[in-house]
């Protein structure tokens, strides 16, 4: 437990120190508490969803989720923004009105040196919308083969990542916007209105935010 301040200090300090675990930061309390309770949609251990993963292929996973709800995930691209947009920011450790650092925060060191792993041990998902577990954890990997996505924080509703190979080009930036809506589609409806903007923002940028109703 750190004060919100200190938070992202402590998250890059530990991630420099990390031997055989992942630091990840769970918000507050409330957070904690919420990821517990979301738990329980989660049917059996870390081990259990880590083999789900490995016979889950992201590319076909993403198929399917369109195909489960075209109307949903029918995107219409609009115009590349003719200005630049607010980057993600990493914002687990903010209160969400004042976005001022929270008095207290929780960092957890998960065990395992694969940050895609996080989802399987804090048994993430599964819930509405949100990806089960087996799912998160294929698409991380995924993420972190092609973009070196690996997730930094957890709350429960938020799940969000660093990435040290951002897409570098406007065709590539769309295509990760695309898995990106159909991974989390509150992504458009609630918040970038279409997948060009969410991809405008995703071109060299090192922070990525999901959210879940």
């Amino acid at each position: 437990m750190v004060p919100g301040s200190l938070a992202l200090e402590t998250i890059w300090k530990l991630r420099q120190e990390s031997a055989g675990f992942t630091p990840v930061l769970l918000g507050d309390k409330e957070d904690v508490q919420r990821i517990a309770e979301y738990s329980d949609f989660v049917a059996g251990k870390a081990e259990d969803v880590l083999r789900a993963a490995e016979g889950i292929s992201p590319a076909d996973w993403f198929q399917k989720r369109r195909a489960e709800d075209p109307e949903y995930y029918q995107d219409e691209p609009g115009d590349w923004p003719y200005k630049d947009l607010e980057p993600h920011t990493i914002s687990s450790h903010l209160d969400i009105v004042s976005h001022d650092p929270k008095p207290q925060v929780y960092i957890a060191k998960v065990p395992t040196a694969n940050s895609w792993e996080v989802p399987a041990y804090l048994q993430l998902g599964g819930w509405n919308e949100c990806p089960p577990p087996e799912a998160m954890v294929a698409i991380s990997k995924y993420w972190n083969e092609r973009h070196g996505a690996e997730i930094i924080s957890a709350t429960g509703d938020v799940l969000e990542y660093v990435a040290s190979r951002p897409p570098t080009t406007r065709e590539t930036s769309l295509e990760l916007a695309e898995e990106q809506f159909l991974f989390c589609g509150d992504l458009i409806h609630q918040g970038m209105g279409n997948v060009t903007n969410l991809a405008a923002i995703l071109l060299e940028g090192q922070y990525w935010h999901f959210w879940w109703d």
